[in-house]
């Protein structure tokens, strides 16, 4: 079931990328009419990254909560590690990266604040 306020993510065709990653738009301003953010899951096969070190436009910033497996998210050069119920973000303008250096699927939530243009 997928209505204006509530979403599950079995419910959601997911964007399949390159290098065994799927994301999952939930609440985004061009899917459920929300403002000022726009929010997603995300799986990362072992292995994997979550695409190469990048910035976002403007000031668009990057939060993740982390709900399942082992990698490390490099934000501005250093290298932290995910495990279960770790957050992290990255401000606008920084560059970032996941990798997932675990041996199960790497699980976590994205939250973009204020969302890119391609989700309002």
């Amino acid at each position: 079931m997928k209505e204006k306020y509530y979403v599950r993510v079995n419910d959601i065709q997911p964007e399949v990328r390159s290098g065994g990653r799927h994301s999952y738009p939930l609440i985004m301003p061009n899917i459920s009419g929300n403002t000022g953010f726009a929010m997603g899951y995300h799986e990362l096969a072992p292995g994997s990254e979550g695409g190469p070190l990048h910035t976002h436009d403007g000031q668009v910033q990057e939060a993740f909560f982390f709900t399942k497996g082992k990698g490390v998210v490099t934000v501005d050069g250093v290298d932290y590690p995910i495990e279960q119920n770790v957050a992290a973000w990255a401000p606008p303008g920084i560059a970032h990266k996941i990798t997932n250096t675990g041996t199960e699927t790497l699980c976590f939530i994205w939250i973009y604040s204020p969302p890119k243009p391609e989700q309002l």
